[in-house]
């Protein structure tokens, strides 16, 4: 059997009301669930994890699943790579997080009825998992084929767009209003910039390998092949963009990522500075504004066909693409070349 175990911060937003806390360690008990309880903090760290996570490994965990927040996924990614734990769900179950919104898109869906009066989401996932794989040896769970991309927008991330088409781990998730401070997040983008366009360095592919996820794709800036192997990202320093996923969700991204209104930041991919300049800005796009842009569900994404992905700028921007700047109108286009593993019930 396989030993389930969830570090659990009282503090999340999975648990606006106390019957959703009470439920899931009620079941937790009930069927020999693992779980240790986080320090209450509404402002947690990757630190904050770190010791649950150590005593949960330490009382025989084999499946982790998060019981978290948004932005707590990258946090107890965080403190997985300081215990030495360098793989996430996306490539052994055994040493990652399940990220709720993601997989919640994968499992069949809920009427409103079962939303309004059932079980909590967090409770509704513990119980396929439990059900799923709790009985059987780790050997047997599967994994299938990733066709989601997990993007949120709101004011915060407007400066620039990282994408992967092997996902990037909770990337925008962590920027959510209240999920980290705002230096903190700043830092994470800056060392993400100098990863990018310094590849070959020990600390960036360390923190390449512990943020980005590698695929294989054919990589074309406009119709010219730029890389058919494996790849781990773009990053692009202006949010002017148009991310075209196919018919299915073309009005769907069109309404988070389209014009960048926010002209005090729109010269960061669209003026002539250079890259050091461009990293002693980044801070400034975390001015959170009061009406953030209306977040893209995930569920939206979930029956979409993601193996191909276009990038259109609107103008010149700047790609940040394997340690080469880019300055192009052209569009990317990645299209994947491998299927890529992704945890989901089988």
């Amino acid at each position: 059997m396989a030993q389930i175990g969830i570090p659990i911060n009282p503090a999340s937003k999975r648990f606006k009301k106390k019957k959703d806390l009470e439920k899931i360690l009620s079941y937790a008990d009930a069927n020999g669930i693992i779980y240790e309880i986080v320090e209450f903090s509404k402002n947690p760290s990757a630190e904050t994890y770190k010791k649950p996570l150590d005593k949960l490994f330490s009382r025989g965990m084999e499946i982790l699943l998060a019981a978290t927040g948004d932005g707590g996924h990258e946090l107890i990614d965080g403190a997985l790579f300081s215990l030495g734990m360098q793989q996430t769900i996306q490539g052994n179950l055994r040493m990652g997080t399940i990220n709720i919104r993601a997989e919640s898109a994968l499992f069949p869906q809920r009427n409103i009825y079962e939303r309004l009066f059932g079980d909590s989401t967090m409770l509704h996932l513990l119980k396929l998992i439990n059900n799923a794989y709790a009985d059987k040896p780790l050997y047997l769970v599967k994994t299938l084929s990733r066709k989601l991309i997990h993007m949120k927008s709101t004011e915060a991330e407007r400066f620039g767009f990282a994408y992967s088409s092997g996902l990037i781990r909770n990337f925008f998730d962590y920027y959510v209003a209240g999920s980290s401070n705002q230096l903190e997040v700043a830092r994470i983008i800056a060392r993400g910039i100098f990863s990018n366009l310094f590849p070959s360095l020990k600390s960036s592919q360390e923190f390449l390998d512990n943020i980005l996820e590698p695929t294989h794709a054919k990589v074309y800036l406009d119709d010219a092949l730029l890389l058919n192997q494996s790849h781990r990202g773009i990053f692009i320093s202006s949010q002017d963009i148009r991310i075209d996923f196919g018919p299915f969700l073309e009005l769907a991204a069109n309404q988070i990522i389209y014009l960048n209104s926010n002209n005090s930041l729109r010269y960061l991919g669209t003026e002539s500075a250079s890259i050091v300049e461009l990293l002693k800005q980044v801070p400034l796009a975390f001015h959170l504004r009061s009406n953030p842009t209306k977040d893209l569900d995930i569920e939206d994404l979930h029956s979409g066909d993601y193996s191909k992905v276009r990038i259109i700028p609107k103008g010149t921007h700047r790609y940040i693409f394997d340690g080469n700047l880019y300055e192009t109108s052209d569009p990317f286009t990645i299209e994947l070349t491998e299927e890529i593993p992704y945890i989901t019930l089988v």
